[in-house]
């Protein structure tokens, strides 16, 4: 059974003890899995530009979530914003570090409008790796 879809959060912050998150824990997968990425999209939206709400298709059977890592830059609107049925969440990239957003794969989304600079997002399709109790790596779990 999947677990629960939890609330959209940006991943990447620092846990209590310092150290970065790895976003794992915070989408409730168990310790035994594993998250693997791979890049279908880069994008790259300039003034005027926008993605209207949508939800993303699954690029393998086992896709979980989306990824979206937006690269260093000075822009303004672009916000991502992630619908979990009627919940709204804005995520805003930063001037200096890379930012990071997951949300499971049947959340909406969309891109707002961007008024002035340049704002990219790598977009890869996260899927979910299970180590199965025997030590060999399975697709499910």
């Amino acid at each position: 059974m999947p677990p629960a879809t939890p609330r959209p959060r940006q991943l990447g912050r620092r846990r209590a003890d310092g150290h970065p998150g790895d976003g794992q824990g915070e989408l409730g997968f168990p310790n035994a899995a594993s998250l693997t990425a791979d890049l279908h999209s880069l994008l790259v939206y300039e003034p005027h530009q926008f993605f209207l709400a949508h939800q993303d298709s699954e690029k393998s059977d086992d896709m979980v979530a989306t990824l979206v890592v937006t690269l260093p830059s000075s822009y303004t609107g672009g916000e991502l914003i992630v619908w979990l049925g009627e919940e709204r969440t804005a995520h805003r990239g930063s001037k200096t570090a890379l930012s990071l957003v997951a949300f499971y794969a049947d959340c909406r989304s969309e891109v707002l409008q961007v008024t002035s600079g340049d704002h990219t997002h790598l977009q890869p399709a996260a899927a979910r790796r299970c180590q199965p109790p025997d030590g060999r790596r399975g697709n499910r779990g």
